[in-house]
């Protein structure tokens, strides 16, 4: 499904499977098998799977189309048994009385993608689809109670951590994420004692926490004060795996404006350093770097230009991923609310199900961008995303380039009709595999 995978980052490629194989026959359910439909196969036991392919493995919902498409590379996490269960993700952030975005958009997305959510709110909204009436922050005392309460019995393998409102929940989610850092890493020590006013036993390991800052309100208004952001960059970054800010929160953050792909990509590289996180996804979906400056190919006749965001993993070199914008359609009211909050969640659920940070990012995008596609209002503002379960449709998934100038102008297949060139074309994960 990838246009072109580079080098030996580790990307899914795509399978068509036969459609045969994707028919009906009688539904067979037992303990430790995966629910599944197929017609002379035997069922796969998920626990015995481990890590074999997704293509090894029968998918809970196959499409209705004749072909079914499947992600290699990939463990399964499509259905659940009683043996394995879902994996637990914690979202600790505001509340949307709407529905919209927030811990309720976190726990559709954990359930759409086989995670079980818990939730740590942080702030209570009334708010519908139209915009945001009052906002009344948790006390710290409640938000350690919540993570005191979650950790005692249901320890997280991810954590998305959105809207902190205050500065007073930015240190007890800091002080918890040190607790949890402290409890695995000197289970049975002193720190490892210490870290049990949060935590009965230690995690069989650190979570991996996926923070969206929230900083920076659509109309501008900031939403942490000077001392919570002073708090969050202290305690909270520098534990995370992954920061997402959009373009906004980057340029708070950094104090200083981006304007061109060139300088969003910089912004990511010294974001990461600054912050002290694993990774930075930078957020362009509000930008319009080539539209607006004529880089690129966005001006030569390919209108609108693709939705561009630049992940930064460590010390390797940037990638930036792209794909068509979902139109503000009038079924979606003009737009989409709570994109963010999704997103982030999304890739939460990836990394608790054990996938790589790249292919986590990749799906939870692919997932989004689904959701933007099938959204349907509900009130008088833009409609929330739908929530599509696993993402399914190739023309969901994003392109992935070394370059922004790449990733502007994204490969076509080429036609399969007139004269094109028809045949069989292997998928291959790198462009070495071609010479060889």
């Amino acid at each position: 499904l990838f246009a072109h995978a580079l080098g030996s980052l580790p990307l899914a490629a795509a399978r068509v499977l036969h459609p045969r194989r994707a028919g009906g026959g009688r539904r067979r359910r037992g303990a430790g098998h995966a629910a599944h439909r197929g017609r002379g196969a035997r069922p796969v036991s998920v626990r015995a799977a481990g890590r074999r392919h997704l293509s090894q493995v029968r998918l809970r919902r196959p499409p209705p189309a004749s072909r079914m498409y499947a992600l290699l590379s990939l463990p399964a996490i499509v259905g659940t048994s009683a043996d394995v269960g879902r994996p637990i993700v914690w979202s600790i952030a505001g509340s949307d009385s709407g529905g919209g975005a927030g811990v309720q958009a976190d726990l559709l997305t954990c359930h759409s993608l086989g995670a079980h959510g818990c939730t740590v709110v942080t702030a209570l909204t009334a708010q519908n689809s139209v915009g945001v009436r009052h906002v009344e922050l948790a006390s710290g005392d409640s938000v350690r109670a919540t993570l005191h309460a979650l950790a005692a019995d249901l320890p997280p393998r991810a954590i998305k951590i959105g809207m902190l409102g205050g500065e007073a929940s930015v240190l007890e989610v800091g002080a918890f994420l040190a607790a949890a850092e402290a409890a695995t890493e000197e289970a049975g020590g002193a720190e490892g004692a210490a870290a049990g006013a949060y935590a009965a036993r230690p995690f069989a390991a650190s979570p991996s926490v996926v923070c969206d800052p929230v900083l920076v309100s659509s109309s501008g208004a900031r939403l942490l004060s000077e001392e919570g952001l002073a708090a969050l960059r202290s305690s909270v970054l520098p534990r995370c795996r992954l920061l997402t800010p959009n373009l906004a929160e980057a340029e708070a953050l950094l104090e200083r404006r981006i304007t061109t792909a060139a300088e969003a990509e910089a912004a990511a590289v010294e974001l990461r350093r600054r912050a002290g996180c694993g990774a930075v996804l930078l957020k362009g979906g509000h930008a319009a770097y080539f539209a607006a400056q004529g880089e690129g190919a966005a001006g030569g006749g390919r209108s609108p230009p693709p939705a561009m965001d630049v992940l930064v993993d460590g010390e390797a070199p940037p990638v930036w991923l792209s794909c068509a914008r979902v139109g503000a359609t009038e079924a979606a009211g003009g737009g989409c609310h709570g994109t963010g909050c999704v997103l982030s969640t999304a890739i939460a659920a990836m990394l608790a199900h054990g996938h790589p940070l790249v292919d986590s990012v990749v799906l939870a995008k692919a997932y989004v961008t689904q959701g933007m596609a099938s959204a349907a209002a509900v009130g008088a503002g833009p409609a929330p995303v739908a929530h599509t379960g696993w993402p399914s449709s190739p023309s969901s998934m994003p392109v992935l380039s070394r370059s922004a100038a790449a990733a502007a102008a994204p490969p076509r297949f080429a036609r399969c009709d007139g004269d094109a060139a028809r045949g069989l074309y292997p998928v291959l994960d790198s462009k070495e595999s071609v010479a060889a």
